[in-house]
C-alpha cells in the first residue's frame, strides 16, 4: 500500500493510504500555480475604445493570455499582487518581451497602466493605458 501511496505521490495523484509507520497521509489542499491570476481577472474581456471600429478581446487564463485584434498575441501572464507580467515572443521575431501591467478592477471594468516600458509593441498598443469590460 505505501508503495501506491508513493507512486501516485510522485506523479501527482492523491492517496489516503497509509504510510509503513501507520500514518494515514492526507492529500494537501489544491492551490494556485504560483504566480497565477487572481480568479476575478480570469475570463474574456472587450476592450473599451470609442475611437477604435476593431473589436480587440484579452483573453485571461490562470497562466496565459491572448490579445485578439484581426491576429492573435499569445504568451504567459504572471500576477504579483497588483502586477500582472506578460511574456511572449514579440511579432514575427525570435525575441522573447516582456511587459509590466499594474491592473484595477470596478465592477467589470478592467484597467492596464503600463509599467515602464514593453519590450513588445504590438502587445503594448493592446495594454497600455487601456481599459476593458467583462465579455463573457
Amino acid at each position: 500500500m505505501a508503495i501506491v501511496a508513493a507512486v501516485l505521490s510522485a506523479c501527482g495523484g492523491e492517496s489516503s493510504a497509509p504510510t509503513e509507520n501507520g500514518t494515514t497521509h492526507k492529500p494537501a489542499a489544491t492551490i494556485a500555480p504560483s504566480g497565477a491570476l487572481p480568479a476575478e481577472l480570469v475570463g474574456t474581456w472587450r476592450l473599451v475604445d470609442p475611437k477604435s471600429p476593431d473589436v480587440v478581446r484579452l483573453y485571461l487564463r490562470p497562466t496565459a493570455y491572448t490579445v485578439s485584434r484581426g491576429y492573435s498575441h499569445t504568451g504567459q501572464v504572471e500576477a504579483d499582487g497588483r502586477v500582472l507580467t506578460f511574456t511572449s515572443t514579440c511579432g514575427d521575431s525570435s525575441v522573447t518581451g516582456t511587459g509590466r501591467y499594474r491592473w484595477t478592477l470596478t465592477g467589470d471594468t478592467l484597467h492596464l497602466a503600463l509599467l515602464g516600458t514593453d519590450e513588445c509593441v504590438g502587445r503594448a498598443d493592446q495594454l497600455e493605458d487601456a481599459t476593458y469590460e467583462r465579455s463573457g
